[in-house]
């Protein structure tokens, strides 16, 4: 179902965006100096390439794909609303006096304006859905490259140079917030929250595309005896290896949360079903394998996989529970061991 006000929000962020892009296309024609000219025309491609993620979003929010991710929708909305309105009067200011410190300050003020907490979290949901479209880490690089250019072409004053690293401290901080909201402390996997939240993008997309998905749930084997003999302290740093050893043996298309507890849930956005038990398998030989050097511990496995039909959010806890149940059948089976619903 259309989410209005995320449609709308994404309209907004598409409408600064591409002032953003009208407005460095006017310095670049304004100015005089080649290698100014291409800085401009380089800062101008990029806002293009933002415009790409705000049209894919747009269509997705269209389509009903793209879940409502923002605390206070309305306020947001609000927010950008009042930004675009001070874009606009940025606009009016480029035409009067392009010098090139006026040009620097306007560039500034117009990456504060762009510069929403929204915006690092729309960005983020891109990045889980395709990493190669997500511009949250190039944008690191499109406001750094104004601070070398400023100083490159002498347009370096104490107030840009301040409004310069208040930016980039700003977009951190944004990415941070982003990330604390979803993610585990503990073993920087997504939190329960964070798991659901991206879920419901994913099984949409999987929905659309009629792709294979699987729910995979994984336990550690006696974690309360490594709690009592090790500690807590080595409990955690256990809990954090096994984390980190699932992330990195899967896809980042996929998911890897933090269920609760010792308990951790994975979500393959699609495979092809004949390789599933081979991908768990290969699952507990790992976490088997490289913990042995520290506490040796084992895991068990319980997975299904299906192709949504209809309502994917229904389906999908159906499945959570199936391969829940198949967790419990490898424990109750001696443990380290990995179980496939026979409905897969």
């Amino acid at each position: 179902m259309k989410d209005d006000i995320t449609v709308g929000i994404i309209k907004l962020c598409l409408a600064i965006d591409r002032k953003a892009s009208e407005i460095y296309h006017y310095l670049f024609q304004a100015g005089d100096d080649t290698e100014l000219k291409a800085f401009w025309a380089k800062m101008a491609t990029e806002e293009e390439a933002h415009l790409a993620y705000w049209k894919e979003l747009l269509r997705m929010a269209r389509r009903g794909f793209l879940p409502q991710v923002l605390a206070d929708p309305v306020k947001v909305r609000d927010e950008l609303e009042n930004a675009n309105r001070k874009v606009d009067a940025l606009v009016q200011m480029s035409r009067q006096n392009p010098s090139l410190t006026n040009a620097f300050l306007l560039a500034y003020r117009l990456e504060f304006y762009v510069l929403h907490p929204a915006i690092a979290q729309l960005f983020h949901f891109i990045k889980v859905t395709n990493d190669a479209m997500s511009p949250e880490d190039t944008y690191d690089k499109h406001i750094s490259s104004f601070i070398e250019a400023m100083n490159r072409f002498g347009a370096s004053t104490p107030e840009l140079e301040l409004l310069g690293e208040t930016i980039q401290k700003l977009w951190h901080e944004n990415k941070q917030l982003v990330e604390q909201s979803s993610l585990d402390p503990l073993t920087g996997l997504y939190n329960r929250f964070g798991f659901y939240k991206f879920l419901t993008l994913l099984t949409h997309l999987a929905l659309r595309n009629k792709f294979h998905v699987a729910i995979i749930m994984i336990d550690i084997d006696h974690f309360k005896k490594v709690n009592d003999t090790h500690g807590h302290q080595a409990g955690d740093r256990v809990l954090r290896s096994v984390g980190q050893l699932l992330q990195k043996n899967t896809r980042s298309s996929d998911l890897v949360g933090r269920f609760g507890g010792e308990e951790i849930i994975v979500f393959l956005s699609s495979l092809d079903p004949r390789h599933l038990g081979k991908l768990c398998e290969k699952l507990r030989s790992i976490v088997e394998t490289e913990t042995k050097q520290d506490i040796p511990v084992t895991i068990s496995i319980g997975a299904v996989s299906r192709v949504f039909e209809k309502k994917p959010e229904e389906e999908t806890e159906k499945m959570i529970g199936e391969a829940d149940r198949c967790l419990y059948r490898a424990k109750d089976g001696g443990r380290n061991r990995v179980e496939i619903s026979s409905s897969t």
